[in-house]
């Protein structure tokens, strides 16, 4: 992930990515919040998830995008998209999504079966959508859903 943080270059990326190079610990728990990511500086994080989840690796346990505003409904659908399902924690608290990928997330919290908690406050989500994710943490109470 290192390699993928130093490839988009912006200094809190390459802050981080030297965090991750110098504490092994930090590989399986990826804090990637607040580092200004965009919807088009994902795709090396992009191909790092998608090797992740092709060769089942489950490496990464948790990882979390929360306050990257600009990362959006295009980024977060790219992300959903590539996370393992084998991820237990995700963080997408105020990453810009709304209803239309925030029911894409929800349909990906559906089939991630170890899911033990996802955090999407701050978001734009209508009261329709929120109705539908506690739907969802009512049928998985194992799962901590905040929203």
């Amino acid at each position: 992930m290192a390699k993928a943080l130093r490839e988009i270059g912006n200094l809190k990326c390459l802050e981080k990515a030297k965090v991750l190079e110098t504490d092994l610990s930090q590989t399986t728990s990826l804090n990637l919040r607040n580092l200004r990511l965009s919807s088009s500086e994902i795709t090396p994080i992009i191909t790092v998830l998608e090797k992740e989840k092709k060769y089942n690796s489950n490496l990464i346990t948790s990882i979390s995008f929360s306050y990257n505003p600009l990362i959006g409904n295009l980024g977060v659908i790219a992300i959903v998209r590539s996370l393992p399902y084998s991820i237990r924690e995700v963080g997408f608290v105020n990453c810009g999504i709304g209803d239309k990928w925030g029911v894409k997330v929800l349909q990906w919290m559906k089939k991630a079966t170890n899911l033990d908690m996802i955090c999407m406050e701050e978001n734009n989500f209508s009261e329709a959508l929120k109705l539908e994710l506690r739907d969802f943490k009512k049928n998985n109470p194992n799962v901590m859903v905040v929203f």
